[in-house]
């Protein structure tokens, strides 16, 4: 159970989180090309990695693990890596139910490829999403 805790988040991390970490350390935004090229490849190197660790190499919902985390936790990881970014604060919800709410629309399929169309990586949300379930159908049919 935590290994696939750990993918979750690590799949939502390898996405999310170096394109605005790449601006960031470069000083300026990335194009087009590079905003959707750089969490697809840092994503496919994390799945490579992880499929050499000898716990997880049996695992065949590796890769679904990992686009889950990608689509539950990434309104989440583009709010969090935004505000720390440009040096803000998350803003802290004033009630429990504004947390709920807040949770609950953080977890919402559908609001992460809004949030990647708004963000600009909708290209690269939709390639990783094939990539991924090619790859799991693969470790499927190998395993069997």
């Amino acid at each position: 159970m935590v290994d696939r805790i750990f993918l979750v988040v690590a799949g939502a991390f390898a996405f999310w989180v170096p394109a605005p970490l790449a601006a960031a350390l470069l000083g300026r935004h990335l194009n087009f090309v590079l905003l959707n090229t750089l969490p697809v490849g840092c994503s496919l190197c994390l799945y490579m990695l992880l499929t050499r660790v000898r716990r997880l190499r049996n695992l065949r919902t590796l890769p679904i693990y990992m686009l889950l985390g990608t689509y539950l936790l990434g309104p989440l990881a583009i709010m969090l890596t935004s505000a720390a970014i440009q040096g803000g604060l998350v803003p802290f919800p004033a009630s429990g139910r504004d947390l709920l709410s807040l949770i609950a629309i953080s977890v919402f399929p559908p609001l992460t490829m809004l949030v990647a169309g708004n963000n600009g990586v909708i290209l690269g949300l939709l390639a990783i999403t094939a990539v991924f379930v090619v790859a799991a159908v693969v470790r499927r049919r190998l395993s069997v």
